[in-house]
């Protein structure tokens, strides 16, 4: 993988791409992610806001929630600009560093400091040193750490309040000279470009607004955090987007299912498997688990200590995080990853999810109630839980409701990009049906890594009939065509198929295929048109990302779709989308009497989606 530094060779080599300076208005827009997790890079039509290419670095490096910044991204999207003809005149990116200044720290000296005139003398000196450039200095930080004493000595405070400020500084400062740094070397790579930093949670917010197709929308965003924020209330119109509330840090419902999930043994970015537990157990741990969070009325998340969870610092680094309490590890004792699921497992997951649908419909609610508006745009990493956006949109009083489909950080790249060309013109916003937006790769260059590798290959007369009757002999099959989606799903372009009328297609495919867990299951792909006879689905769910109770059809019908509460995490599929992963439904439904196929990604556990042919075959 290349380091950071490969950025400044790609903005050399694509000098024809950019436009320095000058007259750039209708110019694209070239968005980057690079904060946290899911780096990804965009490139957005400047006149229409339209996302034109879009890939996970995670994709190329083949390393899940890749975190490093994505110089493979930005080279893709620069060739793709390149073969099309197009100029970039603006880079947009996912972060603003001075926030972990000017609101997590400032917020954590308002908490510490109660007297106002301290207040605004400590807030001002640490402002002062986190822009000078004697920060940047770390092989010499004893000059930074001097000027923090000193400040701290001329507000007098007490000893305690010294020691906690001091360790908030310690991990604040760090932070936002971190990100200042990539700022910085950002600015010197594409010097001579408009360059906008944008706040996390407002690119998430614009992700969904403007690709939702809604005139006016409550727009909510939900993750782990930002900058500072952890879920916000937008307002969206004509006018663009208006910031109705937030939650603050260390309040967060991501970061609450995410201990839940570290809890069960997982980590970072198995929350899904934590979804697919819940259905094996009961939420009998949920009167213990609800009273911890709830929703104001100003919009907010609001986190509550209890004896069962607690707020404190994480030891050596003045970070502060809501921590379960032994007291909840003796009722629900924590699982280590190498021991089998019991039964408490899954109780817990079943209350876990319960609560976190409940608190999800909770803050829909109150949005809505705050802006007025009925239909809903959603985004942010909790915005990946089917069940939650299910129970939203059947519970929340809702007329419609959008999920974009890169919910988590990947997507804040297309926000970014987005709401930078809003900010300088009116950008109308446009509903997308499809997200089909990263590589793809002609036949001759497939036919020619397959000759190199000496594999045997044919070119059946109709291969979305040949694809069909392999489904329907019980065999499974690898599907490579067209560009990748971006985001997590595999949407028929980079996916595994399978025939779901045989039960023992699930087990076939997670102890030979996939080698994941047993508890997992596998989602249905469905023709539109004919997805209400399996599925009680009245709103469209072409990116997956709301859950469908399985009629009583589908269940004789299609057992390996279906899990054990009944449920489906459906995609429905028209020939408007993709009109050869539709065609391939089709001849399984002609030859089989059923509009639907397995449709599971084309990966192994552990590993990221494949990208390329080279990835297929290997």
């Amino acid at each position: 993988m290349s380091s950071f530094n490969t950025a400044q060779s790609i903005a050399q080599q694509y000098r024809d791409v950019f436009l320095r300076g000058g007259n750039n208005a209708e110019s694209d827009v070239l968005g980057v992610g690079a904060f946290g997790h899911d780096s990804a890079a965009a490139l957005i039509d400047g006149d229409s806001g339209a996302a034109l290419f879009a890939i996970t670095e995670e994709r190329l490096s083949n390393t899940k929630h890749d975190w490093r910044f994505p110089v493979g991204a930005i080279h893709d999207c620069l060739t793709y600009a390149r073969q099309h003809r197009r100029r970039v005149g603006r880079i947009a990116v996912n972060f603003r560093y001075e926030e972990f200044v000017e609101k997590t720290l400032f917020q954590e000296v308002a908490r510490i400091i109660p007297d106002r005139e301290k207040q605004q003398r400590l807030q001002t000196g640490l402002r002062r040193l986190a822009d000078s450039a004697d920060y940047l200095r770390l092989t010499e930080p004893s000059s930074a750490r001097e000027s923090i004493c000193d400040l701290f000595d001329s507000a007098r405070l007490d000893s305690e309040q010294y020691q906690r400020l001091a360790l908030r500084c310690s991990w604040y400062l760090n932070w936002a000279i971190k990100y200042r740094k990539i700022a910085e070397t950002i600015d010197e790579q594409f010097a001579g470009l408009d360059i906008d930093y944008v706040n996390h949670h407002a690119a998430h917010a614009a992700s969904a607004f403007y690709n939702s197709g809604f005139e006016r929308a409550t727009v909510i965003t939900i993750d782990g955090s930002g900058e500072a924020d952890t879920a916000t209330i937008y307002s969206g119109n004509e006018h663009g987007l208006t910031r109705i509330s937030q939650t603050n840090w260390p309040h967060s419902l991501g970061i609450f299912y995410l201990f839940a999930t570290e809890h069960l043994g997982f980590g970072l970015g198995d929350e899904y498997k934590v979804m697919g537990m819940s259905a094996y157990g009961q939420p009998r741990f949920r009167d213990i688990l609800r009273p911890m969070l709830t929703v104001s009325a100003s919009g907010a998340l609001q986190q509550i200590e209890s004896e069962h969870i607690t707020l404190e610092s994480i030891e050596g680094t003045g970070h502060l995080n809501y921590k379960f309490t032994e007291l909840l590890s003796k009722v629900i004792p924590p699982r280590d990853s190498s021991h089998p699921i019991e039964q408490i497992h899954f109780d817990f997951a079943a209350s876990i999810q319960s609560v976190t649908e409940e608190l999800g419909v909770a803050f829909a609610k109150q949005a809505m109630q705050l802006t007025g508006h009925r239909q809903l745009a959603v985004a942010g990493g909790v915005g990946l839980n089917g069940l939650m956006n299910e129970a939203i949109r059947q519970q929340s009083g809702c007329e419609d409701i959008f999920i974009y489909p890169a919910a988590s950080d990947d997507g804040t790249c297309v926000g970014a990009a987005q709401l930078s060309l809003a900010n300088s013109k009116r950008l109308h916003t446009s509903r997308i049906t499809a997200c089909y937006l990263g590589k793809e790769f002609s036949d001759e260059a497939i036919c020619g890594e397959l000759s190199t590798r000496e594999l045997r290959f044919s070119k059946p007369e109709s291969i979305h009939r040949q694809i069909a009757e392999a489904l329907l002999d019980g065999k499974i099959v690898a599907r490579f065509n067209g560009r990748s989606e971006f985001g997590p799903r595999a949407l028929g372009n980079r996916s595994i198929l399978a025939n779901p009328c045989m039960a023992s297609t699930k087990d076939t495919l997670n102890a030979r295929v996939k080698h994941r867990e047993q508890f997992r299951p596998f989602a249905p792909a469905c023709l539109a048109e004919r997805a209400q006879e399996y599925f009680q689905m009245e709103t469209p769910s072409p990116f997956m990302l709301l859950i469908g109770r399985a009629t009583e059809l589908a269940k004789q019908k299609t057992p390996a779709v279906v899990h054990c509460d009944g449920t489906a995490r459906v995609q429905t599929v028209t020939r408007e989308q993709n009109s050869d992963f539709y065609e391939v439904i089709s001849e399984f439904a002609q030859i089989s009497g059923v509009p639907v196929v397995v449709n599971t990604s084309f990966n192994v556990n552990g590993e990221a989606i494949v990208e390329t042919p080279q990835d297929a075959i290997e």
